[in-house]
């Protein structure tokens, strides 16, 4: 038994046949719904090689799996001969679409091996050119990764000289700290016999100009209502001048003796 199975003639349906079917004059086969377009047309017209039918008997519906009754029946009656043309032209039916089918399929594969190998030739240059792609990437990536033990040696460097220095100068700060402490501690300055040594110059200074600000604090002038002014020296700041200076820098040597200074009236 034969495996193969009648398909729909036109192009853009390709349905497997298996009931029924409309069948031409032409040889050519088609479904129920592209049959009935057919015969329902205005004009009666083969969708695949365009031949024009006289009646409406050029193109019969078939049953495709008839059942016992209607083999027994088909045939009877007729003259051998008869029956012998009818399987012979249903024999040439026959081998007529099964020769169209299989130059379809031949037509299918020849176009496929031709997309087929125009694939491959894309294939083949898309390897090509990717190949040679990543090669020269390869050798990009050597350079790179050579650039960067470069780099990498040299910061190495640098990171061990910026060290060095770094200690240079903070033995150099180490030095000068400790060199301006022994000089410090070493000299001794003396303002007069009741003086004790300087130990630390910028001490030295803050008690000078606290003095400095006490004394403005305490004023050492008098103004009268008169426009007459006293001019007195603070008791403290005599005691403490007497205290601090020497005898020989002192003009009124006697502290409890004042001077008033008077302006004559003009």
């Amino acid at each position: 038994m034969s495996q193969f199975r009648f398909v729909c003639n036109f192009k853009q349906c390709r349905k497997t046949l298996l009931k029924s079917a409309y069948v031409t004059k032409c040889s050519h086969i088609f479904c129920n719904a592209h049959g009935l377009n057919i015969t329902t047309g205005e004009e009666l017209i083969c969708p695949v090689c365009g031949n024009h039918f006289q009646t409406i008997q050029d193109v019969i519906r078939v049953n495709l799996e008839p059942d016992e009754i209607t083999k027994s029946v088909m045939a009877a009656g007729l003259r051998p001969e008869i029956i012998m043309d009818i399987a012979t032209r249903a024999l040439a039916f026959w081998g007529y679409q099964v020769n169209e089918e299989n130059l379809y399929l031949e037509a299918g594969l020849k176009t496929a091996n031709e997309n087929i190998a125009v694939l491959e030739k894309y294939c083949e240059n898309s390897h090509a050119k990717y190949k040679s792609e990543i090669s020269t990437l390869e050798r990009k990536i050597e350079s790179l990764n050579e650039e960067l033990e470069t780099n990498k040696k040299r910061c190495q460097d640098l990171i061990q000289q910026l060290e060095e220095k770094s200690k240079l100068i903070y033995k150099l700060q180490l030095n000068n700290i400790t060199g301006g402490i022994s000089k410090q501690e070493n000299s001794q300055i003396y303002c007069g016999p009741r003086f004790t040594p300087v130990q630390n110059p910028l001490i030295m200074k803050t008690q000078i100009n606290t003095l400095i600000a006490k004394q403005e604090q305490s004023p050492s002038f008098n103004i009268t209502q008169n426009n007459n002014f006293n001019f007195k020296p603070n008791p403290t700041s005599i005691t403490h001048t007497a205290q601090s200076m020497p005898s020989f820098y002192r003009r009124d040597i006697e502290p409890e003796k004042d001077f008033h200074f008077q302006p004559q009236n003009m």
